[in-house]
């Protein structure tokens, strides 16, 4: 598993920052985005998945999960949060 890294978005007039890994593998990069109450760990086995080898991977926590930023003014709906994904990709 790559090293854990952040990136500072700006999203509705606030500074978030993102927890991911990101590896760069090939041309194709594929964004795995995790469900309520899980993380990017939750993905930790991908890294070593067979058929997974050729695609450049990031892997990243939502606002308010695992390392990222938990803003008490986020809504954490699922309207923002496909928002913040939105800016991320």
């Amino acid at each position: 598993m790559p090293a854990g890294q952040k990136l500072e978005i700006k999203y509705q007039g606030r500074w978030l920052n993102i927890s991911y890994y990101y590896e760069e593998r090939g041309e194709e990069t594929l964004f795995f985005i995790h469900g309520l109450g899980c993380c990017k760990d939750s993905f930790g086995g991908i890294w070593k998945a067979q058929g997974y080898h050729n695609y450049s991977m990031f892997i990243f926590d939502l606002p308010g999960f695992g390392d990222s930023s938990k803003p008490t003014s986020f809504s954490y709906d699922m309207k923002d949060h496909a928002g913040v994904v939105d800016r991320i990709i």
